[in-house]
């Protein structure tokens, strides 16, 4: 018999972070490493994927893209996109 594992995102809009709560698991797992001035701008998913679009702005603007595998637990990319990607 197979029990369903549940999962919670945990995410804020302005300075935030993003965490993910398994159901069988006590500690939360972070979707990308915190940064300060962070901006969380989008989440999407699809199927097992976790999409997040966040921009940095300190002393310049970075906009990254992470991609999480629900399923294995794990980020699968973390990058910075270029300004026109977004446009």
């Amino acid at each position: 018999m197979t029990s369903a594992v549940r999962v919670h995102l945990l995410a804020g809009e302005h300075f935030a972070f993003a965490t993910l709560r398994y159901s069988d698991e006590k500690t939360p797992r972070q979707v990308f490493k915190p940064a300060d001035y962070t901006n969380i701008g989008d989440v999407r998913r699809s199927d097992d994927m976790l999409y997040v679009l966040r921009s940095i702005t300190l002393l310049r603007i970075e906009d990254r893209l992470t991609g999480y595998d629900l399923r294995n637990r794990v980020v699968l990319a973390d990058r910075r996109l270029d300004p026109s990607d977004l446009n």
